[in-house]
């Protein structure tokens, strides 16, 4: 009669075997972090664009209101309008910026005979207060000018009308 042969496990093979596993199951833990990382950073980027788009309806609603005055759209300078510390909620970051809106006429006064308008620029800059280079994350998602500045701007052309 034949005897089982029983094969016991090796220390050299179990240790083949959790290198294997490990060699597979690394490259899925490492693309998490990146994930997470990476959604954050777009999440900010979409919440300092809806913050500049509240910002424009806002100046937008002063300027046909008459709050902005006439008088600063008629010559060409950039005039700031506010300048200001905002924070984003803690969940997405835990670095305040500086908000500031500049705005300033880019065409001609065009005067028909029952109004006035003109074509405006309103830049709306964000800036990071502590990490210098912050906005070098958003790599993809800014162009490389503002990049080197180390600030996001949102740009609006809008053709206004004088208040009667």
């Amino acid at each position: 009669m034949k005897r089982k042969v029983y094969h016991s496990y090796l220390l050299l093979e179990i240790f083949v075997a959790i290198a294997l596993l490990a060699m597979c199951v690394a490259p899925f833990i490492e693309i998490l972090p990146k994930t997470l990382k990476h959604e954050i950073l777009t999440l900010q980027h979409l919440e300092l664009s809806r913050i500049s788009d509240v910002e424009f309806a806002n100046i937008l609603a002063d300027l046909h209101s008459g709050k902005i005055s006439w008088d600063t759209l008629s010559s060409n300078k950039k005039t700031e309008l506010s300048n200001h510390e905002i924070s984003l909620p803690k969940i997405l970051a835990k670095r305040p910026f500086t908000k500031t809106c500049q705005i300033r006429r880019t065409g001609k006064l065009i005067r028909n005979q029952q109004e006035e308008s003109c074509l405006v620029l309103i830049k709306i800059n964000f800036t990071p207060k502590t990490d210098p280079k912050f906005f070098a994350k958003f790599a993809p998602l800014i162009d490389s000018k503002n990049q080197k500045e180390n600030r996001l701007t949102y740009s609006y052309k809008v053709r206004v009308s004088k208040p009667a």
